[in-house]
């Protein structure tokens, strides 16, 4: 980054899309329609690639879990690297047989660099995330 005293952030607010290609499309119209600028921060909406469906208790729903290694992760990295940004995202991720709600940052180079499991999920009556 430069010497500015500012970092750019962009934090984004949209209903995320139950299908995953068009919530890819959406993620990078926004991008496009914000005009955003190389070396922001962008901050995606919880769950913003498979839809928030922690509203209610599904078993059904856990077949929306990804790879960390699948072809979306793959896009979003492509999509960082093509702006120059850094993406903050999460997703619904299933590894062996363990699910998590995981927060990746992506690099303006289009690497992983940091990858955060939630942990410290709260139980409420309107949403359900905890059994995710």
């Amino acid at each position: 980054m430069s010497n500015s005293k500012y970092i750019k952030t962009l934090v984004l607010q949209y209903k995320p899309d139950h299908d995953s290609k068009k919530a890819v499309s959406k993620l990078e119209s926004m991008l496009i329609k914000h005009n955003v600028e190389k070396n922001t921060i962008v901050v995606c909406p919880e769950l913003s690639i498979q839809d928030y469906m922690c509203i209610k208790k599904d078993k059904r729903l856990f077949n929306k879990a990804i790879s960390i290694n699948s072809s979306f992760i793959i896009q979003l990295k492509a999509i960082a690297k093509k702006y120059h940004i850094i993406l903050c995202i999460t997703i619904f991720e299933k590894s062996r047989d363990k699910y998590f709600n995981k927060l990746i940052v992506i690099s303006s180079k289009g690497e992983i660099i940091l990858k955060y499991n939630k942990n410290k999920i709260p139980s409420e009556s309107c949403y359900q995330e905890k059994f995710y």
